[in-house]
């Protein structure tokens, strides 16, 4: 297994981005609950714009988010990504 793939890694903020979208895109498909899709749109075009100094708004929602379906948790960065991510804005 590549380095890649480990958890000790600090994916980029773009590259982040990748990742959730992929997971909102997955929630946002037609067999999903309405209310579930809805969401996953609103967030979706959200992140699609979103810059880093709007990160900790949009993190915000996604866990609000995750209050009606645990899932949206799978597209927050992880536990190291944000802090080091908001650490180097300047």
């Amino acid at each position: 297994m590549s380095e890649r793939g480990s958890s000790e890694e600090v994916k980029s903020f773009e590259e982040w981005k990748k990742q959730a979208a992929a997971k909102l895109v997955e929630l946002a498909a037609p067999s999903e609950k309405e209310e579930v899709r809805d969401i996953a749109v609103a967030l979706l075009a959200e992140l699609e714009r979103l810059e880093l100094k709007r990160l900790t708004h949009f993190l915000i929602q996604l866990y609000s988010a995750a209050t009606l379906d645990k899932r949206f948790l799978e597209a927050m960065p992880g536990e190291r990504e944000a802090p080091a991510w908001l650490y180097n804005l300047k």
